[in-house]
């Protein structure tokens, strides 16, 4: 189908921030159809089989110790469309800030290590607090990695605007006070302490990354360099390349240059922002830097 074709050759081609927000909706869709045919097939009789316990990462450390992978599947798994919804908005957003001001391929160890660092401090603080670890708990959304994303951009670059509906122009550090100021006070006001916790985990370290960073050190190497032996591709065959009286053909050194003009261009847009910040682009400089970003 032309559709699986589309879908395939977008997530392909796509930068990692829309690599990880098909991996979500993947997740999404397959776990909701999972789930509905364990109930059309479960006898009436039988206890319910709930898909979601065996992702979402538990409060209690006794279940935790049997299901230690939920630390990482937890935040792709959504079981809410506005809850999907929105965490899918911030992560395209914030994602191509990110891959603008920080190294690329930072952005999955940074997604994972923020979400882990919110599972961590959820399990810590409910088995901490005598009044949480009452009743059974399960924590599961991308928004703890979503916040290690902001925060990592807002810590690099406080000063810079982006446009929000209904507030116009806002600048990150006060998105992000924004942020921890909402979960702060919904610790205490809301039904959804968990979820909260684990965003203030997510968001530590996010701020931490960029600190880092900042001291010429990135805490998330060791998981980048992991990732990227075993996700490396196969050598292809090498392709011979003709010579026409002992240089190269026209078409590679045609190649050559539109690679290097566009390096060139790349460098002026980004100094363009350093100086000026985003919204000084011009669209055919937002368009050529997205598509550039995606590619890579």
């Amino acid at each position: 189908m032309n559709i699986l074709k589309d879908i395939k050759r977008n997530f392909e081609d796509g930068g990692m921030e829309i690599k990880l927000l098909f991996v979500n909706i993947g997740v999404f869709l397959v776990v909701l159809v999972m789930q509905l045919l364990i109930e059309a097939l479960q006898s009436i009789n039988s206890p319910p089989f709930e898909l979601v316990k065996w992702l979402a990462v538990p409060a209690a450390l006794g279940e935790l110790v049997y299901k230690p992978w939920t630390l990482l599947t937890y935040n792709f798994l959504h079981t809410d469309l506005f809850h999907i919804l929105f965490n899918m908005m911030g992560l395209y957003w914030f994602g191509k800030l990110f891959i603008i001001f920080h190294k690329r391929n930072t952005l999955l160890p940074v997604y994972l290590l923020g979400g882990l660092s919110g599972g961590l401090l959820y399990v810590i603080m409910f088995n901490l607090i005598p009044s949480l670890s009452i009743i059974p708990s399960y924590a599961l959304g991308a928004s703890a990695s979503v916040m290690a994303i902001v925060f990592a951009v807002a810590t690099l670059k406080p000063e810079y605007e982006v446009v929000l509906m209904f507030f116009g122009a806002v600048r990150l550090k006060y998105i992000a006070l924004a942020a921890i100021v909402i979960d702060v006070i919904s610790i205490f006001m809301s039904s959804n302490i968990g979820g909260h916790i684990a965003h203030l985990g997510g968001a530590l370290f996010g701020y931490i990354f960029t600190l880092q960073m900042q001291k010429g050190k990135d805490i998330t190497l060791w998981l980048s360099t992991f990732i990227s032996n075993i996700t490396k591709p196969r050598k292809k065959p090498v392709m011979k390349v003709t010579y026409s009286h002992g240089k190269p053909t026209q078409n590679d050194r045609e190649y050559n240059a539109s690679k290097h003009e566009q390096n060139l261009e790349l460098d002026k847009i980004l100094d363009k922002i350093n100086k000026s910040g985003y919204n000084s682009l011009t669209a055919e400089e937002k368009e050529f830097l997205f598509r550039i970003s995606d590619r890579q």
